[in-house]
């Protein structure tokens, strides 16, 4: 598959998920399909905030963006979050959704790489088209849409890679999501409870 089909399908996958989530995926071919999706969409939406600073526009999403309110900040943010932080959260998501979906719940049989390949598949539209949360106004929208989109195509992804109904998927989803939110009650409450909290802010109310 070369690049224009790379990216053509991850546009189809935007639409057409359920067909274009189909396919056995290496965690490298993943990453290959999310980061040739991913750089298209970053260098689409630098270049965007670089024509809205020229022109001192403000935008909903990244807020100001012109030469004096930090063009320069939203620029290295964006590229850290599509090209770093985000392929690191798929292999966090996928080994929480595969421990939950196979292990706990055992929702589907198949293997950690189908959890992944789902996890990439649901991103990588995303990241193609997020050069339209930095539009002026509509930007903030587009950024709701994605996202919730985004995880409508990680159920259908998840299904389809796993072979499973879209029901369990969403069950599998939704317990991870409840061992998240325990997971960092969990942690407040133990910095609470160890005082963690009091001592941080301690010096700034001498």
């Amino acid at each position: 598959m070369g690049f224009t089909d790379r990216i053509r399908k991850a546009a189809d996958l935007l639409f057409h998920p359920s067909a274009d989530a189909k396919g056995n995926y290496s965690v490298k071919k993943s990453l290959k399909f999310y980061y040739t999706s991913a750089i298209v969409g970053t260098v689409i939406t630098l270049a965007l905030l670089g024509i809205f600073s020229l022109l001192n526009i403000g935008t909903a999403a990244f807020g100001s963006v012109s030469l004096g309110g930090g063009i320069g900040r939203s620029m290295v943010l964006e590229a850290v979050v599509l090209l770093v932080l985000t392929p690191a959260f798929f292999f966090v998501t996928s080994a929480l959704l595969q421990l939950v979906g196979r292990i706990f719940l055992k929702a589907w049989k198949g293997n950690w790489q189908k959890t992944f390949a789902a996890v990439a598949a649901a991103e990588t539209p995303l990241a193609l088209f997020w050069w339209l949360s930095a539009l002026p106004v509509a930007g903030i929208f587009f950024e709701v849409l994605l996202g919730i989109w985004s995880i409508i195509v990680l159920i259908i992804a998840l299904s389809v890679q796993q072979g499973t109904s879209r029901l369990r998927s969403l069950a599998v989803l939704l317990v991870s999501y409840i061992v998240i939110i325990a997971i960092v009650f969990a942690v407040v409450f133990a910095a609470y409870g160890l005082g963690l909290f009091n001592s941080a802010l301690a010096p700034s109310l001498v």
